[in-house]
């Protein structure tokens, strides 16, 4: 009895002390094929049942462009509910940090029900691929809200987050990926993740933000998540990559004011390496 006990705290020991990789429960599923110029990494799936309650998985998934070796990750989230309609749409992270949110599936699974009417809903979370990297050591939690006043609060374990980035530094050191011939638009010293975005519906466009680093220069400055700069110390940002263009310039000790689009107005901020 007691050799068998011991054997199961050893067997259980070595597990725990198993590196991310090497464990099946999170081995990372590959998909991809020649037409396609993304490869697919699928995370190991993480959920919760209760009877008559909320049902969700979730799961980290993420892109590789074939031929640049970027990458985009989202947090893939499916729930099914009995009861009214929830219709989840914002989220944010354990830093305070909003979410970008697609909203993927909402289906009423009995049309015209009474009582009791069974619910599904997907949505991907937008997951910054410096946010991951951050939190790979560690794992962190995202709260997702719904219009009805429903939230859920969803971990993201730090083994989880490991073996997905080890699954596609594998993949990029493979030696059938092209070299990337292009660089990822971060800017670590500004402390923002950011993307193109066109003009639309009479506004200008200019970088994206996707995420902001807590305590970094941009966020001292007051830019916020999904901010549009548009202005760069007087020159015109029309892109990922003039904004870029104008980063590589800055130097520790300088100043350099810029005009972000929120909404509708457009706010004149200084930003101080």
């Amino acid at each position: 009895m007691l050799r068998t006990a011991s054997a199961s705290l050893v067997l259980l020991l070595l597990t725990l002390a198993a590196p991310a990789a090497a464990r099946p429960d999170l081995a990372v599923r590959i998909e991809g094929d020649r037409f396609s110029p993304l490869v697919t990494f699928h995370g190991p799936e993480f959920g919760h049942d209760s009877f008559l309650g909320t049902n969700r998985t979730w799961h980290i998934r993420s892109w590789v462009d074939r031929r640049t070796t970027l990458a985009e990750h989202q947090l893939y989230v499916a729930i099914d509910y009995v009861d009214g309609a929830r219709g989840y749409w914002r989220a944010a992270n354990d830093d305070a940090q909003d979410m970008a949110v697609t909203r993927l599936v909402f289906d009423k699974g009995t049309r015209g029900c009474k009582g009791l009417c069974d619910y599904s809903e997907a949505i991907g979370i937008d997951l910054p691929e410096a946010l991951l990297e951050a939190k790979a050591t560690t794992g962190f939690q995202i709260k997702l809200y719904a219009r009805s006043g429903d939230t859920l609060i969803l971990d993201i374990p730090r083994d989880e987050i490991a073996a997905q980035l080890q699954a596609i530094a594998d993949y990029r050191n493979g030696p059938t990926v092209i070299a990337p011939a292009i660089v990822s638009p971060v800017a670590p010293d500004f402390g923002i993740e950011f993307k193109t975005t066109k003009p639309m519906w009479g506004l200008p466009g200019g970088a994206l933000v996707g995420w902001i680093k807590n305590g970094s220069v941009a966020a001292r400055s007051g830019l916020h998540w999904a901010d549009t700069i548009i202005e760069w110390d007087g020159h015109i940002v029309s892109s990922a990559a003039d904004l870029q263009a104008q980063l590589m310039t800055e130097k520790p000790g300088t100043k350099s004011p810029y005009k972000a689009l929120r909404g509708r107005k457009i706010h004149e901020l200084v930003a101080e390496f």
